[in-house]
């Protein structure tokens, strides 16, 4: 569980950079609405490489973990050898998931602190004002041509981060550990088509 909270924290803490980027644009004044979707655009496709690139490597080195652990286990069945084991980075499909399940956890239960407060007709919104920076870089897109006062229900579009993360950090570590997976493939077909040239 530590391994998979490490992994979250450069993707959250990217979060509130790329808030900060949404919110600036927004504080542009008479800002053109195309202008203003056209650098959200940018903002939100930096913060899709750079968690793609993030978690795609981990993806790799959990593939590489993999690797070694099958081969520490062989050895361990056949010399009784007290081998380490790295099960904590060790690839398995659903830890990209995972980490962007905790990167989002905090929009979840701030968004059920808010839907609690509604409830109670508490007048009370701030849990909801702070959901909508942390997770602009999807809200902010809900905004464009709006008027600067944001109503108390519309902090539920950021509820659209759910996905959004989930995609990116889920589908970049499968697809870093099937990079790894082509490579050490086509590092072994060399090695036996070199094998067979020789016999």
């Amino acid at each position: 569980m530590w391994y998979l909270f490490k992994q979250s924290l450069v993707p959250f803490a990217y979060l509130f950079f790329s808030a900060t980027i949404a919110s600036g644009v927004f504080s542009i004044e008479g800002c053109d609405p195309i202008i203003a979707f056209v650098l959200l655009l940018i903002n939100a496709g930096l913060y899709v490489f750079v968690v793609w690139s993030l978690l795609a490597k981990e993806g790799e080195k959990g593939f590489t973990a993999r690797q070694t652990n099958d081969y520490n286990r062989k050895r361990i069945i056949e010399t009784g050898e007290d081998l380490p084991l790295n099960i904590a980075e060790e690839y398995t499909w659903w830890k990209g998931f995972a980490v962007g399940g905790i990167i989002i956890a905090p929009l979840v239960i701030l968004m059920l602190i808010h839907t609690i407060f509604l409830l109670a007709g508490s007048p009370i919104v701030g849990t909801g004002a702070i959901t909508s920076f942390a997770y602009m870089v999807i809200f902010a897109f809900t905004r464009i041509g709006a008027t600067a006062t944001v109503g108390i229900y519309d902090y539920y579009w950021t509820l659209l981060c759910i996905p959004f993360i989930l995609s990116i950090t889920g589908f970049a570590y499968i697809m870093g550990a099937k990079k790894k997976e082509r490579q050490q493939k086509s590092i072994e077909q060399i090695k036996n088509n070199i094998r067979g040239d020789k016999v």
